[in-house]
């Protein structure tokens, strides 16, 4: 706190010693910590702020009784939420991971499926053609027309069998490699911050600055 005393025709601003600076008046008002939902009460900082604690013997700095310590004790709690985070993001990426590789499996299965369709479509027009090749003459339009039922529905089959194929084998498991190349960076990433957040935790704990 600051008093004017008139002195002749001038005003002098007299600090009064042991009132708190306008800083420590506005930490007086209490708030919660958006991390770990506690109140944090008058002295508690959030970024490198000064707390004073009142003591006997030699003045502080700003005139005070006292010293200022830096109080850490929420830088913490931000810290061990943006941890909380950062784990969250390895565990979704590589969730996302194994469901993209399950996916090309499953890819790769349906490629096998359709090739083995397409050798089943073949085998049946084979079989049609060989059966009306060797009917008799009174059997022989009947089973003509059979095999050209046959052999357009089968060529239309395998036609868009190898359709599917060339989309899985050309889009879809490119598109699947190239998003767990995209998750693989990023869990990288993510693992470069948590080790660098756990080591500033463990630096902040071993300087024994942080509130009880």
């Amino acid at each position: 706190m600051e008093s004017g005393v008139n002195i002749g025709s001038k005003s002098v601003h007299v600090r009064v010693e042991g009132t708190p600076h306008w800083w420590e008046r506005r930490a007086n008002k209490p708030y919660k910590c958006s991390a770990c939902d506690k109140m944090i009460i008058s002295g508690e900082r959030y970024i490198g702020r000064k707390k004073f604690i009142r003591a006997r013997g030699k003045r502080g700095p700003y005139g005070h009784r006292g010293s200022y310590v830096t109080d850490f004790y929420h830088i913490i709690c931000l810290l061990r939420s943006t941890r909380n985070g950062v784990v969250r993001e390895i565990e979704n990426a590589k969730a996302g991971t194994n469901g993209l590789k399950h996916e090309i499996d499953v890819s790769k299965l349906k490629i096998t499926d359709n090739k083995k369709r397409i050798g089943v479509c073949a085998d049946e027009k084979y079989e049609a053609r060989k059966n009306c090749e060797t009917a008799r003459w009174w059997r022989k339009v009947d089973r003509w027309f059979s095999f050209q039922i046959t052999s357009v529905a089968r060529d239309m089959e395998i036609s868009r069998l190898n359709r599917e194929i060339v989309v899985i084998e050309n889009r879809q498991i490119p598109e699947r490699r190239v998003e767990i190349d995209n998750l693989q960076r990023q869990m990288e990433t993510s693992t470069v911050r948590l080790k660098e957040i756990e080591s500033k935790i463990q630096e902040l704990i071993n300087a024994n600055v942080v509130r009880g």
